[in-house]
C-alpha cells in the first residue's frame, strides 16, 4: 500500500537527519582543527 504522507514524512525526516548530522560533522571539525592550534601554541 502506498501512502504519500509517510513517504512525504519519511523523506523529510531523512534530509532533517542529514542536515543535522552534516552540522554536527562540521562542528566537530571545528573542535579538532581548533585543538590542533592550541597544541601548536
Amino acid at each position: 500500500m502506498y501512502i504519500p504522507a509517510a513517504v512525504a514524512f519519511f523523506g523529510d525526516t531523512c534530509v532533517a537527519f542529514n542536515e543535522c548530522s552534516r552540522s554536527v560533522h562540521s562542528y566537530i571539525q571545528e573542535q579538532e582543527e581548533h585543538e590542533r592550534e592550541n597544541a601548536f601554541l
